[in-house]
């Protein structure tokens, strides 16, 4: 069965409804329930800050206030469980394609969902997907992008290796980056609905370092 037959599933644009929230554990905890409740495919959460932010093999992510965009976005791709993977491909390209736009200098790809800018991290992915049988039922796509972020922000033993559009030279706001990761997002989305999860391999390698 072509996935191309179910693009019509997404009806809303990523990001609608969008729950904003001043504080949580994490987007992903909050979503990841609101998923089990049947929560729209688009629905997305945003916190101001995160208490227990995570990324991937649960290390912890440093998320101060104010600083940072905390975002996760529920996707329900037509897709079998073997091509899970592909999502954190689609969220890092999309993340990338989001911080070239806002005019970060020198955007790359670390396999396999890490988003550098000048070769340090300004952005981590986290996906979390819930299968069901040989399917994927739905997925919970954390982004977490340094935005604001002066050097003295981060902790003493991320300062050599971390970055953030502020420190890239570029002055956005939160709701500016949220708003470019959520349309790049949901471009890439399209785009791998119609061409199925495997395309997003070779996009992938055309922005790795």
């Amino acid at each position: 069965m072509n996935t191309t037959d179910f693009q019509p599933l997404q009806k809303l644009p990523l990001g609608q409804p969008l729950i904003e929230l001043a504080e949580a554990t994490s987007t992903n905890d909050v979503l990841r329930e609101l998923a089990g409740q049947g929560a729209a495919e688009g629905t997305a959460v945003v916190a101001g800050l995160q208490t227990r932010g995570r990324g991937r093999q649960h290390r912890p992510w440093h998320s101060p206030p104010g600083l940072g965009l905390y975002l996760s976005v529920l996707l329900r791709p037509p897709w079998p469980a073997s091509d899970s993977g592909a999502l954190a491909l689609l969220a890092g390209l999309a993340v990338a394609t989001a911080l070239q736009r806002l005019g970060v200098p020198g955007v790359t790809l670390k396999w396999p969902n890490d988003v550098l800018a000048g070769g340090k991290k300004i952005c981590g992915v986290l996906i979390e997907p819930a299968l069901r049988g040989d399917h994927i039922e739905h997925a919970v796509i954390g982004i977490g992008v340094n935005v604001r972020h002066g050097t003295a922000a981060f902790p003493p033993e991320l300062r050599a290796t971390a970055t953030s559009c502020a420190l890239a030279g570029v002055d956005c706001t939160l709701a500016q980056a949220r708003v470019a990761v959520l349309a790049a997002l949901e471009g890439a989305y399209r785009r791998a609905l119609r061409d199925g999860p495997a395309s997003l391999y070779a996009a992938w390698t055309a922005v790795s370092s």
